[in-house]
């Protein structure tokens, strides 16, 4: 067996996942996910926990957003309750022939409708053995130009993971606000939510969200190998805000992560109690406090 072409297989094909996301009508769709983290719930425990990252667009049916009567606060607010979602991975034989699928339930632990990003967390606690990682920060400007190699992959059309190759096109598309990298690597619908990785560390580059579209007449052609992907500085800002950045950091812990989060709830809900806005100095604490949890 040769251990290059076995050794991509590990880094492109078996980290993505596909994501299905059951609707109100009793149906499904979904796309693609990407597994970024899986790592133990703490140093001594055999447990584990599992990240996904996707688009937002794709697990948008798990999310319910209504304005009901709170009785604490006296008035409506919007609640919001989010579903259950899957995650099917695939059983390889002989490096790249798919011998099964297996489904596994998900919880939404944040997402981003601007930035078009989600992140699922496995139920499931056991290690995930493949694993594509994040590029970091310091390694953007130093590793991608235009002309850098490529893989997308993903579940387009809802197929087993595909690997497309092509190059980075340009950076820094303004969608929505927010930029977005070009690059050349086919792709189509079901796409979406997974992964662009450089082939030369096989590090997740960006989030495939959209195909390029030529409307002509009464049609509308989707341009495959013109394809949209949320950029690193968008993932990064994401797990940030939503204090998942243990997974890009690792000076800082899930545990640390965990109970900023619940600290940031707790102040969030007082503040809409006593009928004042919530400001960021509320939301968030001091880095020097939030280092000094990750410490402990």
């Amino acid at each position: 067996m040769d251990a290059q072409i076995k050794a991509k297989h590990e880094k492109f094909i078996y980290p993505i996942v596909r994501v299905v996301a059951p609707n109100k009508r009793g149906g499904a769709s979904g796309g693609s996910g990407i597994v970024v983290y899986s790592a133990p719930t703490s140093a001594k425990s055999k447990e584990f926990e599992t990240y996904i990252l996707t688009n937002h667009h794709v697990i948008a049916p798990l999310i319910d957003v209504q304005e009901k009567w709170h009785p604490t606060v006296g008035r409506d607010i919007k609640i919001e309750t989010r579903s259950e979602g899957m995650v099917e991975f695939f059983g390889y034989e002989n490096l790249s022939r798919i011998i099964d699928a297996m489904a596994k339930r998900a919880d939404l632990v944040a997402w981003d409708d601007q930035k078009d990003l989600a992140l699922l967390r496995l139920k499931a606690t056991q290690k995930i053995d493949y694993v594509a990682p994040i590029i970091k920060p310091a390694d953007v400007e130093k590793k991608l130009f235009i002309f850098s190699p490529v893989y997308t992959v993903g579940c387009g059309l809802g197929v087993p993971p595909l690997v497309t190759s092509g190059h980075i096109g340009g950076f820094d598309f303004t969608i929505d606000n927010y930029p977005y990298t070009l690059t050349t690597a086919p792709g189509i619908y079901g796409n979406s939510g997974g992964a662009v990785l450089s082939q030369e560390t096989g590090e997740v580059v960006g989030v495939t969200a959209r195909i390029a579209v030529a409307f002509g007449g009464f049609s509308a052609d989707a341009i495959t190998h013109m394809m949209w992907s949320v950029s690193p500085s968008t993932i990064y800002q994401f797990l940030d805000e939503q204090v998942f950045d243990f997974i890009i950091d690792p000076s800082k812990t899930s545990a640390a992560c965990a109970k900023k989060r619940e600290q940031m709830k707790k102040k969030s809900f007082d503040a809409m109690i006593g009928g004042a806005p919530v400001t960021p100095d509320d939301q968030l604490k001091s880095e020097s406090e939030y280092g000094d949890e990750n410490n402990e």
